[in-house]
């Protein structure tokens, strides 16, 4: 079961961008005949965009340099030159199909797809035993790749990489593989009978879930992904990047190895990788994420595919000021950095022993949000947050010293205001800390705030339910959940503890680390502080929240728009939305680009600021200058050499109105 060069070709042209036709044209002949099809799509784009209002959305065509006759000849039917190179994603995909082939029901177990301890019976994924040739196929890639290193996981640790994999398979193809399951059973001409029988005696038959399974097996495969070519595409999208991403670790693991135990461990050794636990963050730069990682020697690290400058600086800050005499000592940690990724020492979520240390736990609580407030530290939900002990660590520091965007024509007799606006308008608010309910159309409110925990109320979360999962009842529904407390909420004798209930732990924490920080600023602000440390990093710009990524993303795996890249380009368009609202080009409108490219291939995408700059940086070829107010830096420095009791009275305050 392999596709032609030609079948190959139409899945190819049938899965391309909008941006990728526009771009390409002269690769591409155009169907004629397509009037119907060309004014449909523009409809709905001009919907998703603008909400039907086409002045609007010729405004937005403008902004890309093209006009409605332009993109007609792209939205219309196209197909690719016979001359046309294949892109290495195809080569995968008939890889995948060839073993599935070979791969009966009956024998799934085989020698061609051994290893597939992946598959947990107690928590069965819908239409695993389908993916079962995918992650072979990304296993023996993988394998080819590293050589050796291959054998530096246990079979342990492979197999939470795998069942990783094809959890997110599952994820990406559930609703059109659930579609054509529904016609597939819709077709038996025993279903009524066989339902009966089931209803009968209370049971579930798994007869034409198997037949399913066989015949996508078998030759279905091939049907289904003509059918959803921007699937097909996907696919092997998240399976590339997960052997390149986690081949680029392992080498990396191997490259460090004696680093690693110099810094960690005293030299001691590693030994084998007995578990990874992957995917502990968002995906960013074709797929990669944050993984911890622990070894035979008992040590655990946690892997982070990106610089860590900004934490070196940041525990070099916090060990100075536990020498200088903080009110109470925060905990350190070790980190080793590797210029483009790096290695931190895993932090372990512990009770406290009594309440003498919870009370200490929140005094720290009160500290280190006044020290987050300080260095411009922003988003610090619940999970940036580890409760360890009598300590709340902070562990994702990538939004520290985070800058503020220029507001557009500010009138220059304005600018001293607006300095003092800034150093003092910034809140203890704005940290994501502190307890603050967000709202849901439905009137559903939850708190994901660092230190609140995670707490709901007037609602429940609705998520993706299969119920009957692998047999012949199974169905995609939804169900509420309430989601539990996680690591960041500190417990005593098994109980997890609410903040309410030490209000004034956290001020007087707060009030101390002021006061520290303001008879002391001189000394943290002097060329040899390790303030200094921060004055040149890297830092991440949030352009928009995460939770618009991810709800867009998930609105493009239902089928019908997993069919053309046209229809999957249209739906992501939507975040352009929002800046449509200035009358002019903005001048960041390349990062609209750059967010949809992500999204495209599934990616959460993430932009870059630098402390001693007013520049973003969106690629690394196209920056916007004095898109930030000032270098955040520069802004840290005023906010020290500024701080007041009147200001102190007012964070207080606001501390107060958030936790009551």
């Amino acid at each position: 079961m392999q596709l032609t060069k030609k079948e190959l070709i139409q899945i190819t042209d049938k899965s391309l961008t909008l941006a990728e036709r526009l771009s390409s044209e002269s690769s591409f002949y155009e169907i004629k005949d397509n009037e119907a099809l060309v004014n449909s799509r523009l409809e709905q784009w001009c919907k998703v965009v603008t909400q039907g209002d086409w002045k609007q959305f010729e405004k937005r065509l403008a902004w890309d340099g093209l006009n409605l006759s332009k993109v007609r000849r792209a939205l219309g039917g196209i197909h690719i030159s016979e001359d046309w190179q294949l892109p290495a994603w195809t080569e995968t995909l008939n890889e995948c199909l060839k073993v599935a082939s070979l791969v009966g029901l009956e024998s799934l177990e085989n020698e061609k797809i051994k290893h597939n301890r992946f598959i947990d019976p107690q928590k069965p994924l819908p239409f695993e035993e389908v993916f079962l040739p995918f992650v072979y196929v990304a296993r023996t890639k993988l394998e080819k790749q590293v050589g050796s290193l291959f054998n530096r996981l246990s079979e342990s640790a492979h197999i939470n990489l795998e069942r990783n994999l094809i959890e997110y398979l599952v994820e990406l193809c559930a609703w059109s593989m659930n579609l054509e399951f529904s016609v597939f059973c819709a077709t038996k001409e025993t279903r009524l009978l066989v339902d009966s029988l089931d209803n009968l005696n209370n049971v579930h038959s798994k007869q034409h879930y198997q037949d399913f399974i066989k015949s996508m097996l078998e030759c279905k495969l091939l049907d289904f992904f003509r059918e959803y070519p921007v699937l097909a595409r996907l696919v092997i999208t998240v399976i590339d990047f997960w052997v390149d991403g986690n081949a680029e670790l392992l080498k990396r693991l191997e490259s460090d190895w004696f680093e690693i135990q110099k810094i960690f461990q005293a030299g001691k050794e590693l030994g084998q990788v007995l578990e990874i636990q992957p995917n502990l963050s968002d995906r960013h730069h074709n797929g990669r994420s944050v993984t911890a990682v622990t070894f035979a020697s008992g040590l655990n690290l946690v892997y982070k595919p990106k610089n860590l400058k900004l934490e070196q600086a940041y525990i070099k800050l916090i060990d100075w000021l536990n020498k200088y005499g903080v009110p109470l000592p925060f905990k350190l940690f070790k980190v080793l950095d590797c210029s483009t990724y790096g290695w931190i020492e895993f932090v372990e979520a512990l009770p406290c022993k009594n309440e003498d240390q919870v009370k200490r736990y929140y005094q720290r609580s009160g500290m280190l949000l006044c020290l987050v407030n300080i260095l411009g530290g922003k988003d610090l939900h619940y999970k940036n947050i580890i409760a360890s002990g009598e300590y709340p660590v902070l562990i994702d520091l990538e939004t520290l010293m985070h800058p503020l965007a220029q507001e557009m024509n500010l009138d220059s007799t304005n600018k001293n205001e607006s300095l003092k606006n800034d150093l003092f308008g910034h809140s203890v608010l704005d940290t994501g800390l502190l307890p603050r309910w967000q709202s849901r159309s439905s009137g559903f409110k939850y708190d994901a705030s660092g230190f609140g925990g995670f707490r709901q109320r007037g609602g429940f979360f609705r998520v993706p339910k299969w119920r009957n999962i692998n047999t012949d009842k199974m169905t995609l529904g939804s169900e509420n959940i309430t989601i539990e407390c996680f690591n960041n909420i500190p417990s005593l004798n098994g109980e997890n503890l609410l903040i309410s209930n030490y209000l004034e732990e956290i001020i007087d924490g707060f009030r101390q680390m002021y006061e520290f920080l303001m008879k002391n600023h001189k000394k943290i602000l002097d060329s040899n502080s390790p303030l200094t440390c921060f004055a040149e990093q890297s830092v991440r710009f949030i352009f928009r929240s995460t939770r618009v990524y991810k709800l867009a993303l998930n609105s493009t795996l239902k089928p019908k728009f997993l069919q053309d890249g046209i229809e999957r380009s249209i739906q992501l368009d939507i975040i352009s939305r929002p800046m449509l609202v200035s009358d002019i080009k903005p001048h960041d409108w390349a990062i609209f680009h750059e967010e949809k490219k992500a999204l495209e291939q599934l990616d959460i995408p993430v932009f870059a600021a630098f402390t001693n700059a007013n520049y973003l940086l969106i690629t690394p070829n196209i920056k916007v200058e004095k898109y930030f107010k000032y270098p955040s830096f520069f802004l840290v420095c005023k906010r020290l050499s500024s701080l007041n009791f009147q200001d102190l009275e007012k964070q207080i305050s606001r501390i107060r109105d958030s936790i009551v």
